[in-house]
């Protein structure tokens, strides 16, 4: 029987070209999760953080949701062909987007693993 690798991957969150925080992704036999850990403030973030500037948990999933097509969007195989995608996977969607939003300035650096 093989074991799961428990991993960490953190990537570099940064609004208006500042840093602010990294982007959390945990793999382990419980699955895949994402959360930020902000080191300043964020607009983005703002209302979501706890006092320690953590976001996790079904906020975390929401932020991503707004960030990305949604699966049941007329057209989305197509969406995801021009990415370069095979399947729905809102992890590869973000790094293709680099997290970025119409409505604010945060983006995420995927080039580089920290």
């Amino acid at each position: 029987m093989s074991q799961i690798k428990i991993r960490r991957e953190r990537y570099k969150i940064y609004e208006n070209d500042e840093w602010v925080g990294y982007f959390n992704v945990d793999y382990s036999a419980d699955g895949r999760k994402m959360s930020a850990d902000l080191f300043k403030s964020s607009a983005s973030f703002v209302l979501i953080t706890d006092k320690n500037g953590h976001v996790e948990g079904r906020k975390m999933e929401l932020w991503v949701q707004e960030r990305i097509i949604p699966p049941t969007r007329i057209g989305v195989e197509n969406n995801l062909k021009a990415m370069g995608l095979s399947e729905y996977d809102e992890l590869a969607i973000l790094k293709h987007t680099s997290a970025r939003h119409t409505s604010d300035a945060c983006m995420i650096d995927f080039s580089e693993k920290q």
